[in-house]
């Protein structure tokens, strides 16, 4: 969701407090209640497809980074290890292949990263019974090539992610638009049947139909959760908001993005296979990110 879509959100959503929070007023029409609860369905469908839109891409991106690293670092540490024997004989065209560090790797464009990584494996291959004294073995080609398998399968999956984010976007844009109608033409229409009976509620119901102008960021919540003992990422684990009907994982990195979620105090509940639930209290503030980090304890 962009921002502009974000502060609609959140308008539809403030009025729908107002209005359960005067549920006994609401319930002396009908009619106006009847389309509250459709407003309600409305903000719901949007609030889940929001959370698709930013998991599709989110998880699977941080995925195939971390399969890229993973790939990147094997492929190095083959290559030192070749490059090595290569200057130990004297054989300066196979030194030149091997020259590549991490950093060298990582900046290959996705397509041509497999392919350079397969030429690595196959010289190490093909001298590989030259290369116990470097601690090289099949094992270790082994890892490689299952690097190589994991990011050829990470990267469609980023592709295809970013045709299905197309689609939520195109959803979130139709429902924005059903439940504005919705506002304009019967709750608004509706709500001044309660001109005469409580002017106040009509006051502040007109008020809070004011979209707010929104800020260039979008208002979320960055959580990173990694295991109190190694620190290394916790993968998998489920978040979700107590007050919000809104859940996300986390990613290979131990990373979930939740957005939108409007500004305001918030409790997260997170579990994951093999350790403690855990809680925390977090502070959305409007047009951040709001970065959270946290570590959670293994099951003993």
């Amino acid at each position: 969701m962009n921002a502009r879509q974000e502060s609609k959100l959140n308008m539809y959503r403030a009025l729908t407090q107002y209005c359960d929070k005067n549920a006994a007023l609401i319930a002396t029409v009908p009619a106006f209640s009847n389309a509250l609860n459709t407003l309600k369905t409305k903000i719901a469908a949007i609030q889940s497809n929001a959370s698709k839109e930013s998991a599709q891409i989110g998880g699977i991106a941080q995925d195939k980074t971390a399969a890229k690293e993973i790939l990147c670092t094997r492929t190095a540490e083959i290559a030192a290890a070749v490059y090595a024997y290569a200057h130990q004989t004297n054989n300066n065209t196979l030194r030149q292949k091997m020259n590549f560090s991490v950093s060298d790797l990582l900046r290959i464009k996705d397509d041509l990263l497999v392919p350079t990584c397969q030429v690595i494996y196959n010289q190490a291959q093909a001298n590989l019974p030259n290369l116990a004294d470097y601690a090289l073995n099949a094992a270790a080609l082994t890892t490689l090539q299952n690097a190589m398998n994991n990011y050829t399968n990470a990267t469609p999956l980023v592709r295809n992610a970013i045709g299905n984010r197309s689609t939520f976007r195109i959803n979130i844009k139709n429902l924005l638009k059903e439940t504005d109608d919705l506002l304009k033409n019967q709750l608004d229409k509706i709500s001044l049947q309660f001109k005469n009976t409580n002017p106040d509620f009509l006051l502040t119901y007109r008020q809070l139909r004011i979209i707010i102008d929104p800020t260039r960021t979008t208002t979320g919540i960055k959580i990173e959760l990694k295991n109190n003992q190694t620190l290394l990422p916790v993968p998998n684990a489920t978040i979700s908001i107590a007050e919000l009907n809104i859940n996300a994982t986390t990613g290979a990195g131990g990373i979930a993005h939740i957005k939108p979620v409007p500004h305001g105090n918030y409790t997260l509940l997170i579990s994951a296979p093999g350790y403690q639930n855990a809680q925390s209290a977090v502070k959305v503030i409007q047009g951040k990110s709001n970065p959270l980090a946290l570590q959670l304890q293994i099951l003993q």
